[in-house]
Order: C-alpha cells, then structure tokens, then sequence
C-alpha cells in the first residue's frame, strides 16, 4: 500500500513538472556526449531574421510574452556549442558559425471535435495548430567549404473531448514545455556543426 501511495506521488511531480512529456525529453540525451577531440575556434555570428508566422491565438505568442526569447536562444546555442569544444571567438576567422534565421510558425485549420459518445453527436469545430520551430545556418570552414545547418521541431495541438468534464474541450500535446523544445533544437544545431566538422576531416 505504502509503495503504491509512493508511486502515485512520484508520478503527479513528474507529471507537475511536465517531465513525462515525450516532446520535452525526446532529444536530451541522444547526442549528449558527442565532442570534438580538442577545441576549435571559430567565430560565432547570431544576428538572425525571427520569422513569426503565427496569430494571437497560438501557444507560440504566449510563448514570446515572458522574456526576450531569442535572446535566451542564443545563450543555450552557446553553451551547448561550448559543450561540444567550439570555442566561440568575436575575431575574424576563416572558420565560422552563422545563424541566418529563426522561424516559428503556426498553421491553424478547423476542425470537427466529436463527444467521447459517438452516439451524441458533434461538440463543434475548433482549431487544429501544426507548430514548427526551425533554426537555419550555415558553417564555414573556408572559401570553399561550408555546410548547411537546419534544426526544426514540429508538433500538433488538436482539439478532443476533455475526459473529465463533459463537454470540455482539452488539446492532445498542451503539456508541452516549449523552453524544452528550443533547449533540444539547439543540442541539435550543435550537433550538426560537431559532425560537418568530423565529415570535412575525412
């Protein structure tokens, strides 16, 4: 009995702290100790174009209420750069990283919502959101070589029945944690950059 009381407690702070959502935890640890073998300056140049595509209505423009997002973007990008050996430098180098743009978009459609019964029918139509969240740069190792960088995330907020209050309607993905989702684009941007590098070497 104590053991099941224990477990159903572990499982609401989990659950409370958003970190049994599979979008929040999906690319932590998949390139987590992957690093050059020794350091590798470069210039590190983030002035990016921030596209918004999204209306007042999305999870993205709440997203962008509480603090400078972009400017945390960049901070994350570093450190996990830094974590990877790049050792970011302001001075003119050959070699170089360079963030061109940020996109955050929202596509909304209408959708019809049915009761958990199918039996009573339509509740109504709401909206369906497909978020995409996509950082595009490029690495320079000389005149000649660079490469492309693309990291992106997509996700969908479609509208159901709530299960708990009869004629509620709960959105599939809402416990996402989108602070969670940009930390995971940027472990990847970086990762992409550590294995242009290891490519190029070949």
């Amino acid at each position: 009995m104590k053991k099941n009381i224990a477990l159903i407690i572990l499982l609401l702070i989990l659950t409370s702290c958003n970190l049994l959502h599979f979008h929040n935890v999906k690319n932590d640890f998949k390139w987590k100790n992957k690093k050059l073998p020794e350091k590798q300056e470069i210039k590190f140049m983030f002035n990016p174009i921030v596209v918004k595509e999204f209306d007042s209505s999305s999870t993205l423009k709440y997203f962008f209420e509480d603090s400078n997002k972009i400017e945390e973007a960049e901070k994350t990008l570093r450190k996990k750069l830094t974590k990877r050996n790049f050792e970011l430098v302001e001075l003119d180098k050959s070699k170089s990283i360079v963030i061109d743009s940020i996109i955050f978009s929202d596509e909304t459609e209408m959708i019809q919502v049915l009761y958990n019964d199918p039996s009573e029918g339509i509740m109504g139509y709401f909206e369906k959101n497909e978020i995409k969240i996509k950082v595009i740069g490029h690495l320079y190792l000389s005149d000649n070589i660079k490469s492309r960088i693309l990291s992106e995330y997509q996700f969908s907020q479609e509208p159901r029945e709530g299960y708990i209050i009869k004629g509620t309607v709960a959105y599939t993905n809402a416990g996402i944690n989108l602070d969670k989702i940009i930390n995971n684009i940027m472990n990847e941007f970086s990762y992409r950059c550590y294995l242009a590098i290891q490519e190029n070497k070949k």
